[in-house]
């Protein structure tokens, strides 16, 4: 991940991309408030008709509705205009990811730390696959054809 901000950093400075923009809400809660306002982040980041190109996980990049601990709620790429946006979702064929959790044992609180993904179902080749039609979660998939590993946030002071 710090290797593609490098390389974005980069890109702008060369004048190849218009700007890199951070859209985390500070909201600390994520439900479809949370959701809301990371897509009028993105919203407000295209205002000059710019192409965007967002990278999230894979729930915030749904167009569909997501049930999550008993609650379901539009995800943030729900939020977003339909005829201006597409949203993939990356697939691996097996592996780990860094992601953080809600506490199964907690009322509140977050564990953040490598999250096996077990066997992958199938095996994928590398390639990108849309979706059509409407209601599906997806516009398409992204396939990295390999398996994935999960890598600790980096630090800098």
């Amino acid at each position: 991940m710090m290797s593609l901000l490098e390389r974005l950093r980069q890109l702008k400075q060369a004048n190849i991309i218009a700007d890199v923009i951070a859209f985390q809400p500070t909201v600390a809660v994520i439900d479809e408030a949370y959701e809301r306002a990371m897509a009028l982040n993105l919203e407000k980041a295209s205002s000059d008709g710019n192409l965007v190109l967002a990278l999230v996980g894979n729930v915030h990049a749904r167009l569909t509705q997501w049930q999550f601990s008993g609650k379901s709620f539009l995800p943030m790429a729900g939020h977003l205009p339909r005829g201006q946006t597409l949203s993939f979702n990356i697939g691996d064929n097996s592996g780990a990811q860094w992601a953080c959790f809600a506490k199964p044992s907690a009322k509140s609180g977050t564990e953040c730390g490598p999250r096996d993904h077990g066997p992958a179902e199938r095996q994928y080749g590398r390639g990108l696959v849309q979706s059509a039609g409407e209601g599906k979660p997806y516009s398409g998939y992204l396939n990295l054809g390999t398996a994935t590993t999960a890598s600790a946030p980096e630090i800098t002071e």
